[in-house]
């Protein structure tokens, strides 16, 4: 009776076996690319900045598509993809609006950013002199001003990373201001609330989800009467005025306090707590000035406050900053660690092999992110499933001649938030949700079974930056810079996971994770080697 019942046992348990599907399972566990090399990458929205100063009143200053290429080819610049322009609205300081050219010109000047796939960091101010007399329009002009630009920054929407608050003092740093505004740091109450309008009409003309950036965290704790830190992880990307300012320091290291930036000079002080904590959550950068002492900017220094306080991006002003970072070694670290840096860790990634039974999908994929930030703009995560064809190299006898079914799904913001990968700083892993994909409905498994190349498309949310390969980001791993593979994945700037997939099934019942259903797609290397799906 025993052995029957062993032989019961024995048969039940074989036939649960054989009727459960068997997932491929495919462990993956990915190498990061140097600093150098990831730096190569040219990834959107970070690192250093080519800065240029605009003066409405002089045409030599506009920036042109042309002028712009010159400049970005210098080997100085070589792989910047950000720039800052300094709009000086010096037509209009004695309060005038501003002209059909002068609105011509500023709508130039983002055409040309936009031409050339270039994010940008802008600032408006009137005068680059800190003895000029006004400094800027009485603030009904400013917010005069602001009104009229409110169709040219809602049109920039594709290319901003953030916009100051400038306006208000020489260089639009809100310091060497006189009388409407307060100057030297003593400002009234009656000038802080010139200051605050200026800053509201500002936030309201700044499209969402764009961040602004003040000089000071003082300004911002005036702005908002508070000295509390404004935004954490429930606030964080949100429309609160808290959460939509960042901070700019356009005296890094330059002194114990840079230049008066904070208002003490201990890095675990009021002001830099208060820096290091919203930086997590809101755009964060500036510049070199003329330093004090040497000592405050060497590469310790350097590394320590940037991972500290999350910047994104740096204007290298002063030379000397350059020199020694390049002396003490740490030039490259800086190069690759502004703004975000990231890459796949490890994961197991199910892989079909029956387009009815088997799952494809993830579990336990981790990013590392070895930069000082995270992303501070909105990205969507697509993945595609592009047939193998395509990718093996025979595919390139059929660019521009044919298409190719596959699928492809956008994982939603609230599943998958690249503004969430955090930097080194609080440790720079993010572990991502499972998912387990399907296809849809009105698919037919039967006819494209695979095998496909899991890719990873990290485009911006915007609509009109979506499409541009530029300002998709890269993931910094080897597998994903082979010197062998097609000409259009690099050109396409899309992610390769290593990752080939069998099949597709067309239900949800059997594997874990998130399920996201697939749709069928057509996917073309175009003549001009690059993917079109």
């Amino acid at each position: 009776m025993a052995s029957l019942r062993h032989l019961w046992y024995n048969l039940i348990l074989l036939l649960t076996l054989y009727s459960s599907p068997i997932h491929a399972a495919l462990t993956k566990t990915y190498s990061p690319l140097s600093p150098t090399a990831y730096t190569a990458l040219h990834n959107p929205a970070r690192g250093l900045v080519y800065q240029q100063d605009i003066y409405l009143s002089d045409p030599s200053t506009y920036l042109t598509t042309s002028s712009l290429h010159a400049a970005l080819s210098a080997p100085a610049n070589a792989g910047i993809t950000l720039i800052q322009p300094m709009i000086y609205l010096d037509t209009a300081v004695s309060g005038s609006p501003l002209s059909s050219t002068d609105l011509a010109s500023i709508s130039s000047t983002i055409n040309a950013i936009r031409t050339s796939s270039l994010k940008a960091v802008v600032r408006f101010a009137y005068t680059a002199s800190s003895t000029a007399s006004p400094t800027e329009p009485a603030p009904h002009a400013i917010i005069a001003h602001i009104a009229q630009l409110v169709p040219l920054l809602q049109s920039a929407s594709d290319i901003l990373l953030t916009v100051q608050l400038g306006f208000i003092g020489a260089w639009g740093e809100g310091y060497y201001t006189f009388p409407s505004f307060g100057s030297l740091g003593t400002i009234n109450s009656t000038q802080q609330a010139a200051r605050n309008a200026v800053a509201d009409a500002l936030l309201a003309a700044v499209p969402y989800p764009i961040q602004l950036e003040m000089r000071t965290p003082a300004f911002k704790q005036a702005l908002l009467t508070s000295t509390a830190v404004s935004v954490d992880a429930a606030s964080a990307f949100s429309n609160e005025t808290g959460a939509r300012i960042g901070h700019f320091d356009d005296c890094f290291l330059a002194s114990p306090s840079d230049e008066g930036t904070y208002r003490e000079v201990a890095a675990d002080g009021p002001d830099h707590v208060y820096i290091t904590e919203e930086s997590r959550y809101t755009v964060r950068g500036g510049e070199t000035c003329v330093p004090t002492k040497a000592a405050l900017y060497q590469c310790k220094a350097a590394l320590e406050a940037l991972q500290r306080e999350h910047w994104s991006w740096l204007h290298v002003w002063n030379a000397q900053y350059t020199k020694a970072w390049k002396k003490g070694g740490c030039w490259a670290t800086i190069q690759a660690g502004l703004g975000y840096a990231v890459g796949l860790k490890q994961g197991v990634f199910e892989v079909g092999g029956q387009a009815d039974a088997d799952a494809v999908g993830w579990r336990d994929v981790s990013v590392v992110n070895k930069g000082f930030a995270s992303p501070m703009l909105e990205y969507t995560l697509e993945v595609l499933l592009v047939p193998s064809v395509l990718v093996s190299g025979s595919g390139s006898s059929t660019d521009g001649k044919g298409n190719f079914t596959g699928y492809a799904a956008t994982l939603p913001l609230a599943l998958v938030d690249v503004r969430t990968w955090s930097g080194l700083a609080e440790g720079g892993m993010t572990a991502l949700p499972d998912v387990n994909f399907f296809a849809s409905n009105s698919s037919s498994p039967t006819n494209d079974s695979g095998p496909f190349e899991m890719f990873w498309n990290i485009h911006d949310s915007n609509p009109t930056a979506a499409t541009n390969p530029a300002y998709r980001i890269m993931l910094g791993n080897v597998v994903n810079a082979s010197s062998s593979a097609p000409k259009w994945i690099a050109n396409t700037r899309i992610n390769r996971l290593g990752v080939t997939v069998e099949g597709l099934r067309t239900n949800v019942e059997s594997g874990g994770g998130v399920a996201v259903e697939m749709s069928k797609t057509s996917f073309q290397v175009s003549g001009q080697k690059v993917l079109v799906w």
